[in-house]
């Protein structure tokens, strides 16, 4: 499935449809945090929600949701020191 994720972000990137990249990140996040790679995960739901919320959908809540869930699975100072070095990057 993430396979499909990802070729349909390479689509949405290519055609400049910002919404459904944020929608694919989105679902490729849900995907990886139903996996419990939950490090791998935050980065597609950060980016995921900070487009969704830019744009002023509604699905906005979809990746908080998976990062507010992520922050209970794995702690929040493990989970402050992924974004920091996500923003280190």
């Amino acid at each position: 499935a993430l396979q499909y994720l990802e070729s349909s972000l390479k689509i949405r990137q290519e055609i400049g449809d910002i919404s459904g990249m944020a929608a694919t990140m989105s679902n490729m996040g849900a995907l990886l945090f139903e996996q419990e790679q939950y490090e791998e995960a935050i980065p597609l739901l950060l980016q995921a929600y900070q487009i969704l919320n830019q744009i002023g959908s509604p699905n906005q809540e979809h990746p908080l949701n998976y990062l507010t869930a992520t922050v209970d699975k794995i702690g929040k100072d493990r989970f402050k020191e992924i974004v920091k070095d996500l923003k280190d990057k």
